[in-house]
């Protein structure tokens, strides 16, 4: 039996440890693709698609129906405009952790969040302005796209 237990430890772990291989060779990937395609975006540049075929059918496991057609941007969210909202709704506090310290430690984070006259303010950091935020939650998603679907006020 500990000999079954140490075999599945070890599964687990080798798993666990192709996993992050992956996802830090997709990681690389797409910093490879963004550095060779630089793309400036201001607010009124961003690009949507519509979502159409209301009423399409669900596949076989009974999800991925749609009632109504939708607009999802053409690129992920930049760092300048993930900056922009925090900038908007979190600069006094920050109860919902909308910010992550991930963004300015990690190598792929572009956002610097720094504190002065009682009150946050948030930067990108150089040459980080047009790649994609990282390391927001589904929550923060969810924030993010009611702020922005609100106007950005």
């Amino acid at each position: 039996m500990g000999q079954d237990f140490l075999f599945s430890l070890g599964l687990s772990t080798y798993i666990v440890a192709v996993f992050w291989k992956l996802m830090l060779m997709r990681s690389i990937l797409i910093v490879l693709i963004l550095s060779l395609s630089p793309i400036l975006l201001r607010a009124e540049e961003i690009q949507w698609i519509s979502i159409g075929e209301p009423g399409n059918p669900a596949n076989q496991v009974g999800v991925g129906q749609v009632d109504y057609a939708y607009q999802i941007m053409e690129t992920e969210v930049p760092n300048w405009l993930y900056c922009k909202f925090l900038n908007a709704v979190a600069r006094e506090e920050d109860p919902y952790g909308l910010w992550s310290p991930l963004m300015e430690s990690h190598f792929l984070g572009g956002i610097v969040r720094t504190f002065d006259d009682s009150s946050f303010k948030y930067s990108v950091k150089p040459r980080m302005a047009n790649k994609p935020v990282t390391s927001v939650s589904w929550a923060s998603c969810l924030r993010f796209a009611n702020w922005f679907h609100y106007g950005c006020p």
